[in-house]
C-alpha cells in the first residue's frame, strides 16, 4: 500500500498540534488526513466510516468531553472489525510511566511524547503502520 492511499485520523484539541502533525505527514507523502478536535468527534468519524476506512488513529490523551484513552477503549471494544483492529498511536504530553503502561495495556500500538521532532514522529507512524499493513 502506498502512503497516498493510507487514510489517517488525527485527534487533538489543539488546532496548532493538528496542523503541525498534518504538515509532518504531508511532507512524508501522506495525503488522506482527517482531523477531529476531540474524542467524541473521533468516535463519530469512526462510526461513520465509509468504504475508505481509517488505517491509523493518532490521538492526544487530554481532551474534553471524551479523552484519548476513552477513544482507544472504544476502538478496542468495538464489535466492528474495521474499527477494533485500527492501529492506534497516542501522541501526548502524558509521559508518566503508569500512563504509558495504561495506554499500552489498553491496546495502543505506539506512544510518542510531546514535544516531538518531525523525524521521531514520522518514524513512529511508519513503524506502527508497517506492523499492521501488508506493504508500505
Amino acid at each position: 500500500m502506498e502512503k497516498k492511499d493510507i487514510r489517517l485520523l488525527i485527534v487533538d484539541d489543539s488546532t496548532t498540534i493538528r496542523v503541525l502533525i498534518k504538515k509532518f505527514l504531508e511532507l512524508d507523502g501522506f495525503v488522506k488526513i482527517d482531523q477531529a478536535k476531540n474524542g467524541q468527534e473521533a468516535i463519530d468519524a469512526l462510526e461513520n466510516m465509509d468504504q475508505d476506512e481509517f488505517h491509523m488513529v493518532i490521538c492526544d490523551w487530554n481532551m474534553d468531553p471524551v479523552d484519548g484513552l476513552e477513544v482507544l477503549k472504544y476502538i478496542r471494544a468495538s464489535e466492528n472489525s474495521d474499527i477494533n483492529k485500527i492501529p492506534f498511536m497516542m501522541a501526548t504530553c502524558e509521559i508518566k510511566r503508569g500512563q504509558v503502561e495504561t495506554a499500552l495495556k489498553e491496546g495502543a500500538n505506539n506512544y510518542v511524547a510531546k514535544p516531538f521532532s518531525r523525524d521521531l514522529f514520522v518514524t513512529k507512524v511508519l513503524d506502527t503502520l508497517s506492523k499492521h499493513l501488508d506493504k508500505l
